[in-house]
C-alpha cells in the first residue's frame, strides 16, 4: 500500500502547490505581483474531484502518478 511507504518516509513533505515560478524568474517578482491583493476575489468553483499525485523528479522533468482519486457528488 502506497500510504505506508509515503508516510514512513522522512522525505515526505505534504503540500499543496498553488503556483510555480518559471526557471529564470525571481521568486520575489511573483510575490510583488500578489502584494496588496489579499482581498481580491478570483471567483469560485465547485470541486468535484481531488487527486493525490506522487511526483518523481527526473532529469527531463517531473513524472506525476495519481495515487488516489476522490470524487464528490
Amino acid at each position: 500500500d502506497w500510504r505506508s511507504d509515503v508516510c514512513s518516509s522522512d522525505l515526505f513533505k505534504p503540500h499543496l502547490t498553488i503556483g510555480r515560478v518559471r526557471r529564470g524568474e525571481k521568486p520575489r517578482a511573483a510575490t510583488d505581483k500578489l502584494s496588496g491583493r489579499q482581498d481580491m476575489s478570483f471567483g469560485s468553483f465547485k470541486v468535484t474531484q481531488i487527486k493525490l499525485f506522487k511526483s518523481d523528479l527526473q532529469p527531463g522533468g517531473a513524472v506525476y502518478t495519481v495515487l488516489e482519486k476522490v470524487t464528490f457528488g
